[in-house]
C-alpha cells in the first residue's frame, strides 16, 4: 500500500479545479457580458423593426402607384367581398384577391403578384358604395386602411 503525502494531495487538487478567486472573477464578468449581449440583441431588433416598417410603407406606395396607373384604363369592375376584377380597355383583366394573409394580383397574361403582406383576410373586404369602390384592408399590427377607387 502506498502512502500519500498531504502536500502531494493538495497539489493534485490545485491542478484539478478553480480557485475561489477565479470563480468570483467569472461571476463578476458574466453579468457584464450578458448585459452587453442583451443590448446588442435589442439594437438588432430595433433595426429589424424599422426595416419591416419601411418595407410595409414601400408596399403601400407601390400599390397606390400601380392603382393610379391602371385606373385610367378600367372599363368595368366586377366585385365580391374577397375578389375584385378590373376589365381594362385593352381586354386585359386584373384580378385582386384577398388570400390568406396577402393581397394578390393576377393578370390574364401572367402569374400572381403579391401586392401587400400581413393582411387580415377575415376582416378585409371590397365594397361598392355609390360610384366608388372601397377597399377595407386590415394589416396585422397596423390597423385598418381604406382605399377608394
Amino acid at each position: 500500500m502506498e502512502q500519500y503525502d498531504g502536500q502531494e494531495q493538495s497539489e493534485k487538487l490545485k491542478k484539478n479545479g478553480f480557485t475561489l478567486v477565479e470563480c468570483l472573477i467569472a461571476l463578476i464578468l458574466l453579468p457584464v457580458f450578458l448585459k452587453v449581449a442583451v443590448s446588442v440583441m435589442f439594437g438588432i431588433t430595433q433595426v429589424h423593426e424599422r426595416w419591416l416598417q419601411r418595407q410595409a410603407d414601400m408596399e403601400w406606395h407601390m400599390l397606390v402607384l400601380y392603382l393610379q396607373t391602371e385606373k385610367q384604363s378600367v372599363k368595368k369592375i366586377d366585385l365580391s367581398a374577397k375578389t375584385m376584377k378590373w376589365q381594362l380597355e385593352n381586354t386585359e383583366t386584373l384580378t385582386f384577391t384577398l388570400k390568406n394573409d396577402k393581397l394578390m394580383l393576377k393578370a390574364t397574361n401572367g402569374g400572381n403578384i403579391t401586392l401587400l403582406h400581413d393582411i387580415v383576410s377575415k376582416d378585409s373586404y371590397f365594397e361598392k358604395k355609390k360610384t366608388t369602390i372601397h377597399w377595407f384592408l386590415v394589416k396585422q399590427g397596423r390597423g385598418l386602411y381604406e382605399i377608394k377607387t
